[in-house]
């Protein structure tokens, strides 16, 4: 950027902060005293906050008032519903050069559920999942998979967002289809095995095959 062309206004300075939610307030405040001194010079200075939700928790305290009220477009992201989900999954895959017969109907609606129809959570979940079918050379991508695909790639589960959007039924029934028992063995590496018809695990205090999952809670 040449500072005389800028000063002529030829040019515009734009400067893009991205994940804006992780600035110090302390440091929104020195922005905006950046702000002031553009509008007390002739420097045609712009400036773009990109963030998830908590910068508009951020920005809705009092100390902050002076920058928010130089803010002037606001735009917000929704979360998507679960056709729109479904479609931009479609166009991306097609978009990469696929078909939109990748991601089984029923895995997109998992996808959605998990990522409670957050774009950027989203994405994450679908590219892990592609990752995960690549490497075990398949071409379809269904509802177990994603499944494994949560656990395995260890992918967080939004659980403030979603005990706001979905019952307790619901949330239970997510719960129920994570591979607990792979969970048990492959990641916390305990030594387990089937017996009588459930899958027991060696418990770390007592030493002993005592403690097994139950079928209904999907819990220990």
């Amino acid at each position: 950027m040449r500072p005389d062309r800028t000063a002529k206004g030829d040019l515009s300075t734009l400067l893009i902060i991205d994940e804006a939610h992780l600035i110090d307030p302390q440091a929104l405040t020195d922005l905006r005293l950046l702000v002031s001194s553009a509008l007390d010079t002739e420097l045609p200075l712009k400036i773009l906050l990109s963030g998830q939700e908590p910068l508009a928790r951020l920005l809705a305290q009092t100390s902050l008032s002076d920058l928010v009220n130089r803010i002037t477009v606001r735009c917000h992201l929704a979360a998507q519903t679960k056709d729109r989900t479904a479609s931009s999954i479609d166009s991306r895959t097609r978009r990469a050069g696929s078909h939109d017969k990748v991601f089984e109907p029923e895995a997109k609606a998992l996808i959605h559920d998990y990522a409670s129809g957050i774009p950027r959570l989203i994405n994450n979940i679908t590219t892990a999942c592609l990752l995960n079918a690549a490497v075990r050379n398949l071409n379809k991508i269904n509802e177990p998979l994603v499944t494994e695909t949560m656990a395995e790639f260890r992918l967080p589960l939004v659980e403030i967002i979603m005990s706001n959007r979905y019952s307790n039924q619901k949330l239970r029934m997510l719960r129920n289809q994570v591979p607990i028992s792979r969970i048990i063995s492959d990641f916390l590496d305990l030594p387990s095995k089937v017996s009588e018809g459930h899958f027991r695990f060696l418990c770390p205090l007592c030493s002993e095959f005592q403690t097994a999952t139950n079928s209904k809670t999907n819990l220990a």
